[in-house]
């Protein structure tokens, strides 16, 4: 992954610059194929794809997700660990008008990481934003869920993230196993008070009825009921379960 080095193991700039011309070239060759199948596969420095691939760009007004172009850019934007499917209109505008370099690409694929947070404290309560100084939880919505936060849903990846820590096992090589723990630990504090406090109707609809529910995981159910039965003062053998007493 192209880190910028901002987070991960790569520190050494001329590594991760390597990482980077592999992807710009991967991005290249496609795009290049997509308009003419035939051409072959070069490997270029980055001066010599800058001008044809802005050009190539920037003659392409359908930049969907589902077009030959969209599925080619978001390759390459996962390779940083972002996602295609996320940008706003005016975000893909702006990249089909950059020159891709290394240096542009740092810039920008830290404004795409802020915007993207900006967007996700529009729709998740202020409770959970310390979750968001995590890169690697971003990394994870984006890539691995290939979606962005809604109110019926944001619960259900801070529990699969932080909790059951469910799909990550390509992320820890970059996370920051320290700020990753102190992270966790709020969250299992607060997760039964969020969850009882903004779980939506949906949310509730999984739990009752099956589904990925907390109550399939012995973290996440144990954590429920520990914490209900601690505040009800229920003594251990007149403990009843959370999910008939919640839903």
């Amino acid at each position: 992954m192209i880190t910028f080095g901002r987070f991960g193991p790569t520190k050494d700039k001329e590594k991760d610059k390597g990482f980077f011309l592999e992807s710009l070239n991967s991005l290249f060759n496609e795009i290049t194929n997509v308009c003419d199948p035939e051409a072959l596969e070069k490997y270029l420095s980055e001066k010599e794809i800058i001008s044809p691939l802005k050009k190539t760009l920037e003659k392409e007004k359908n930049y969907s997700c589902h077009s030959i172009y969209g599925l080619c850019l978001s390759s390459f934007l996962q390779s940083m660990g972002l996602s295609y499917y996320t940008l706003t209109k005016k975000e893909k505008d702006e990249i089909a008008q950059m020159d891709f370099t290394y240096d542009n690409w740092k810039k920008k694929s830290s404004e795409l990481f802020e915007n993207f947070i900006e967007r996700s404290k529009e729709i998740c309560p202020p409770e959970v934003w310390f979750c968001f100084d995590d890169i690697c939880f971003i990394i994870y919505v984006q890539i691995i869920r290939q979606s962005e936060f809604k109110t019926n849903n944001f619960l259900v990846f801070i529990r699969d993230y932080f909790i059951l820590n469910k799909n990550t096992e390509f992320l820890k090589e970059y996370r920051d196993e320290k700020k990753f723990k102190e992270i966790q630990r709020k969250v299992f504090d607060i997760y039964p008070i969020i969850r009882e406090k903004y779980g939506s109707m949906w949310y509730k609809f999984i739990n009752y009825f099956g589904g990925d529910s907390d109550y399939n995981y012995e973290i996440s159910r144990n954590l429920l009921n520990n914490y209900y039965n601690k505040n009800n003062n229920i003594e251990d053998d007149e403990k009843i379960n959370l999910k008939d007493k919640y839903d």
